[in-house]
């Protein structure tokens, strides 16, 4: 078992057993408490408790669509859609298809790329718009 143990005022001690349900850290950018599994953390056996910070989804989510998007081109729409079906996201992409009112990526009309390969970009690193 790993606890840690606090010295209060009083000159007293306080031991918690550390568990999967009560290790959490701090955003880095918003300072909202998040979750941590210590496990998941330490398995890479490169990251360690001292070096690895977080960032919460909302602050990812801003931070992607803040950031400069550069033009993407078709081939890239391509290589990522197939990397996305492979991946298992195939009823994702019909939808999105849906949305662009379009059967194939041939359909895709030129000034439509950075908006379908921004939205096939949010699927592949995982954001939900929703």
């Amino acid at each position: 078992m790993f606890y840690i143990k606090s010295k209060l005022l009083g000159g007293g001690t306080v031991k918690t057993e550390i568990t999967d349900e009560n290790v959490f850290t701090r955003c880095q950018k918003c300072e909202c408490e998040l979750p941590v599994d210590l496990v998941e953390i330490l398995s890479d056996g490169e990251s360690d408790l001292f070096s690895t910070s977080f960032i919460c989804s909302r602050c990812t989510t801003k931070k992607v669509t803040d950031e400069v998007i550069v033009p993407i081109i078709y081939d890239g729409i391509v290589w990522l859609e197939n990397i996305l079906v492979r991946s298992g996201y195939g009823e994702e992409i019909q939808y999105l298809y849906d949305s662009f009112h379009i059967n194939s990526l041939e359909d895709l009309r030129p000034e439509e790329y950075n908006e379908f390969g921004n939205a096939l970009a949010k699927m592949a690193i995982g954001i939900d718009e929703g």
